[in-house]
């Protein structure tokens, strides 16, 4: 408790980019869970987890324009007790059960959210995307952005109301607001490196820096900008081809 106390007493500011930030988080929302410990258990008796997964299998099977239906299925898939987030992992998808108890409406869009991922990593050609950093780099974009079509609507929002420090939220609408400069970085630097004035693991180092929360805001902003010019159908089509992503992009 002692340690805990202490961590917490930590501005949130200092931590952003620390070893300690993904922890903090953690024990914000297990303390969190602490104090709704009773509702939680009840929850956790009453919640319908079979009819989750059927929800989310339908509202992927919407979204994609044409499935495959041997890949539309629930990976193996663990709730636990983290930081606020849902992930997909090389084993399975993991979802923090504090989110699901305040958010259970929002639960089938990310389920099906993780579950795209899934879906993409088994028809990408893996290959291809890392012969080349800045491939790579499109692919983040690309990955993040496309899957955050499946369930978000506004960027402005989506944060809200799941324990989200305020200094994270700020932080990514920032980068998500920026993204026309932060892509005009990124061609410099893809300019350099192919031009032969930098190495690849320098490019890699500075690209990734640039973008931020893992490809999410940049990589939203990005799609949300093809799906108003009425091309998203396409980038569906074209999901597994970071390439075709700068192409329709552009």
């Amino acid at each position: 408790i002692t340690q805990r106390d202490s961590l917490l007493s930590i501005p949130f500011e200092e931590l952003m980019d620390g070893p300690a930030y993904t922890n903090v988080l953690m024990l914000r929302n297990i303390k969190d869970m602490q104090d709704n410990w009773d509702e939680l258990k009840k929850f956790l008796k009453s919640y319908d987890f079979g009819l989750l997964e059927v929800n989310a299998i339908k509202k992927l099977r919407e979204f994609l324009p044409n499935p495959i239906d041997s890949l539309l299925v629930l990976p193996p898939t663990s709730v636990l007790c983290m930081d606020p987030e849902a992930r997909s992992l090389r084993d399975g998808i993991i979802m923090d059960f504090n989110l699901l108890y305040k958010n259970p409406n929002g639960m089938v869009g990310l389920l099906a959210h993780e579950m795209f991922h899934t879906y993409c990593s088994a028809l990408v050609d893996h290959d291809f995307l890392y012969t080349n950093s800045v491939v790579a780099a499109l692919e983040l974009l690309l990955n993040e952005g496309l899957t955050d079509q499946v369930d978000k609507d506004n960027p402005y929002t989506l944060l809200e109301g799941i324990g989200i420090p305020d200094v994270i939220k700020e932080k990514y609408i920032y980068a998500y607001e920026n993204t026309p400069q932060i892509l005009q970085e990124l061609d410099s630097l893809a300019v350099s490196y192919i031009d032969g004035n930098m190495e690849q693991k320098e490019f890699w180092r500075k690209a990734y820096n640039h973008i931020a929360f893992e490809g999410h805001p940049n990589g939203y902003y990005m799609t949300s900008m093809i799906k108003r010019q009425g091309l998203l159908d396409e980038l569906k089509v074209n999901f597994a081809n970071p390439v075709d992503f700068a192409r329709i992009y552009n």
